[in-house]
């Protein structure tokens, strides 16, 4: 029948429809009985009569009826109901139909979301033990495993239906309005849902069909406002810090943390563990301090920090008590500084002037990396090139140049911040107001 087309005749300008020896074992497809169709057809008054006869017949030829029986009736009628009574009264049965086998025909796996995941936290795991400098330990993965985890049990094709996403989205949202995280850390935990699907439907993976549509895409976004410029500090005020870091050091001990993170732009992540074994200054040609490499954290590789163009830095670790631990702070089970690091660093900052104790949280979080902020912008401004500078306090140049530097200072500025060294007594003068 495919290549069997409708003829004009011209005498009795008429259009017939041809079987010639083949005749299909149908039902009329005009629904006049049980007549079978004739090797001819000719009644037609026009081409598209005559087409549109033939697609009945090709259709009819499928074994699929033209006719709905009493019990089809009743099931249809059944299931129109249910959809009614479910709230989708303007949905038809195809639509069900597009529904199912868009997301249920596709997937791959039978595996859990839960295995899935599994999987994709061992990836990163895995890539991680290569050494690579952006490998990721499974931090950055964890972080949405509380909220997949009430969906664990469902087949990994039903994280993509929209019902699901939704679901989760709308989790996400509430879990940062009520922590007041920031817009970057939502939209960071809703890409990493967004991550995870797009993972399951990589070639090397195929847990999902890679035709498998991605409902989390248009449910992500979020309105990031415009970083403000990073929080530099004035050589004033670093003067107030690191004489207020040398005056609590009894109690307090983050004499040494000021010393690394303001003049050496180092992490609080990156001190951890480190000795003083680690701070080599005996040596006045070529003092150094190395940063040792952390298996978590963005320190990825050790560093080698030399001191000799900056005999400030090298006075101040020598004013440090060594009978000490160099950095007596920790990582909670979060991964996460130790509530007391922030508490008595908020100590040193109140001391100094700077920064009230009952300050706001958004207040206090301007001073979290001002130290590392500080030092890359007056390196910049003392004509150091960004490739050394980004090397010397690990980031990348595009990171530096995008969000450490504060092109407003002066390279007079930068040398009186790198100048700044230790009063011969450890006794300051602090001014009260009023």
């Amino acid at each position: 029948m495919k290549d069997i087309k409708p003829k004009y005749l011209k005498k009795r300008a008429r259009w017939q429809v041809d079987f010639n020896t083949i005749i299909p074992e149908v039902k009329d497809p005009w629904g006049d009985g049980v007549k079978m169709v004739d090797r001819r057809k000719s009644s037609f008054k026009t081409e598209d009569e005559a087409l549109e006869w033939l697609a009945l017949v090709r259709l009819a030829e499928k074994n699929l009826s033209l006719d709905i029986a009493d019990g089809e009736k009743m099931v249809y009628k059944q299931a129109i109901e249910k959809l009614d009574e479910a709230g989708f009264g303007d949905k038809s049965l195809m639509d069900v139909v597009d529904y199912f086998l868009k997301y249920n025909k596709r997937s791959k796996s039978d595996k859990t979301i839960k295995e899935c995941y599994d999987l994709w936290l061992q990836s990163y795991i895995d890539k991680a033990g290569k050494e690579t400098r952006s490998g990721n330990t499974g931090s950055d993965v964890k972080r949405i495993e509380r909220f997949l985890e009430p969906h664990f049990h469902l087949n990994v094709s039903e994280l993509d239906m929209p019902s699901v996403a939704e679901e989760l989205v709308q989790q996400v949202r509430l879990d940062a309005q009520e922590k007041e995280l920031s817009p970057v850390s939502l939209r960071n935990n809703l890409t990493k849902l967004n991550q995870f699907v797009n993972w399951l439907k990589r070639k090397d993976t195929k847990l999902l069909s890679y035709e498998t549509p991605n409902e989390f895409e248009g449910l992500i976004k979020v309105e990031v406002p415009v970083r403000d410029a990073p929080y530099v500090l004035t050589p004033t005020e670093m003067r107030e810090i690191i004489d207020s870091a040398r005056l609590t050091d009894e109690r307090c001990h983050l004499l040494p943390f000021f010393i690394l993170h303001c003049f050496l732009g180092c992490r609080p992540s990156e001190l951890i563990g480190m000795t003083w074994d680690n701070v080599k200054i005996e040596d006045t040609k070529e003092p150094f301090v190395l940063i040792p490499q952390n298996k978590t954290g963005k320190n990825k590789r050790p560093r080698r920090v030399n001191l000799a163009d900056f005999p400030a830095i090298v006075e101040w670790l020598r004013v440090c008590d060594r009978s000490k631990p160099f950095f007596p702070y920790n990582k909670d089970k979060n991964d996460k500084m130790e509530r007391n690091f922030y508490d008595k660093r908020r100590i040193v900052l109140a001391e100094a002037v700077v920064l009230s104790l009952d300050a706001s949280i958004k207040e206090s979080k301007k001073y979290d990396d001002c130290g590392r902020h500080s030092c890359a912008t007056y390196l910049y401004a003392g004509r150091w090139d960004a490739k050394t500078i980004s090397e010397r306090i690990g980031n990348t140049e595009k990171v530096l140049l995008n969000h450490y530097i504060d092109n407003d200072k002066s390279k007079a500025e930068a040398v009186e911040y790198f100048s700044i060294s230790p009063s011969k007594s450890n006794q300051k003068l602090v001014k009260f107001a009023g």
